[in-house]
């Protein structure tokens, strides 16, 4: 159940120090430029044709300025008469050393010593450096790469997410829904000013862009989305819409089971997850509700034990208490769901495990239910899909989404988050309507748009 790393802001003074930051930092640029190739060579194309009509020829005295692993002064070092490179992490000039044969390179910080420049420069470079830099900072490096370049000097520097460009839409939906801040973006005419505001004049802007691997899914996936849509339309659903829904929670929650093993059922009411008879020899089944009448309705010997209370709340005389959680189409009805994950962590023991399922977020009918007043999608599920009102509860879908749930299990020893996409039920009631919403499910799914998954199961050990 292997987990996944979350990115983060870093902090461009001292954030890219240490080893591990470093090799992480290299791979990235590894895999950018294997899903986006053409975006390294139109980086190299330029700066190659810059040196080539600015320079004539002429002795070039080159900085590259946040070098970093060397990407940029690596390609520009044989065609200019001196390079050097300066950054403020040794462990990156490390890795770039081993790409040179002749440039030097300095490790200090110019906004705190200025003097580790040894002169002044005819050409100056700086790339992935200004649009993650804090505003203070970015001053600081300005006030001081002006000082450095010669009367008639050159810098030459990218912009790596233009807030006027399609992907800002991308960017404004990590920062203000999902919640993942890290995410920058500056517009040419934010760059431009603050430029001039450090004494610089622009004389190029070049623009140019690319498509991810990502990108090549998206565009790859739109074609076998219409055809499920199209088959949708003559009564045909994915195979995915078998009769097994809820399949992948139910395998993992009983190949979890074992004899003697205490079990912890997390909103389970009136319907035990494991009825008493496919429970193994000595188990004790505990369920958990806020409602004592929800569990009392449960058929008579489905638990060994009964605690009425909120999930989010900490229960001391839980804690270490089972060597197994579970929880079908519950954890969306609690906020935060943070407090209940953690709260789940700790009432198992080491080593024990949580299985749960629940509904995503940004799923359409997570999103109707969180714009649709309750009254009103009770009846419209009672109407439309005949579902007993009593069944219906207030849903908050809080954090529910695959980046959301993976921060919240850091803690957790090992985790696997298996999103799938079965959204189409709610719209039985409408062939048209789930046909093009099966276009819409089927291209998010072949996109690997896993924040957007109708539902998730959740595997994780403390």
């Amino acid at each position: 159940m292997p987990g996944r790393q979350r990115r983060g802001r870093i902090d461009y003074r001292s954030g890219w120090r240490g080893h591990e930051a470093a090799s992480a930092y290299e791979e990235d640029l590894r895999r950018e430029e294997s899903e986006a190739g053409w975006l390294g060579e139109t980086e190299r194309r330029l700066l190659a044709d810059v040196v080539d009509r600015r320079f004539d020829g002429r002795e070039i005295r080159y900085l590259d300025f946040a070098c970093g692993t060397g990407r940029i002064i690596a390609f520009l070092e044989e065609r200019v008469s001196s390079a050097t490179g300066i950054d403020a992490s040794p462990e990156m000039l490390e890795l770039a050393r081993a790409k040179l044969t002749k440039a030097k390179l300095i490790c200090g910080d110019v906004t705190v010593d200025s003097s580790v420049l040894p002169g002044r420069y005819d050409l100056v470079t700086a790339f992935r450096f200004f649009l993650n830099a804090g505003e203070t900072l970015r001053s600081e490096v300005l006030r001081v790469l002006h000082g450095a370049l010669a009367d008639d000097g050159i810098f030459v520097f990218n912009l790596h997410s233009n807030s006027w460009s399609l992907r800002s839409l991308s960017v404004l939906f990590r920062r203000h829904v999902l919640g993942q801040t890290w995410w920058n973006q500056r517009s040419f005419l934010q760059v431009r000013r603050e430029l001039r505001d450090h004494g610089f004049q622009v004389i190029e802007l070049h623009g140019y862009n690319f498509l991810t691997g990502k990108g090549v899914r998206e565009v790859g996936a739109l074609r076998p989305a219409a055809r499920v849509g199209w088959d949708a339309l003559r009564g045909r659903l994915p195979d995915r819409y078998g009769p097994d829904w809820g399949d992948e929670f139910s395998r993992r929650a009983h190949r979890a089971l074992a004899p003697g093993l205490s079990i912890l059922d997390v909103g389970s009411g009136r319907l035990p997850t494991v009825s008493v008879g496919r429970r193994p020899a000595g188990c004790r089944y505990v369920g958990l509700d806020i409602s004592r009448a929800e569990l009392q309705r449960a058929p008579g010997g489905s638990y060994d034990a009964l605690v009425v209370a909120d999930v989010i709340e900490p229960l001391s005389a839980l804690v270490e208490g089972f060597d197994l959680v579970l929880s079908f189409q519950v954890l969306e009805h609690v906020k935060p769901l943070d407090q209940a994950m953690e709260n789940l962590r700790v009432y198992l023991r080491p080593g024990g495990r949580l299985v749960a399922q629940l509904s995503g977020t940004f799923s359409l009918f997570g999103l109707a239910n969180q714009l649709i007043p309750q009254p009103a999608a009770t009846w419209l599920l009672r109407r439309l899909l005949r579902r007993d009102p009593e069944t219906v509860f207030p849903a908050h879908y809080h954090h529910c989404w695959y980046s959301a749930l993976e921060r919240m299990l850091e803690p957790w020893t090992a985790a696997e988050i298996v999103p799938y996409w079965m959204g189409a039920g709610y719209l039985g009631f409408s062939r048209p309507l789930q046909a093009g919403y099966l276009v819409y499910e089927e291209w998010v799914r072949l996109a690997d748009y896993r924040n957007l998954a109708a539902y998730y199961v959740v595997d994780a050990m403390r």
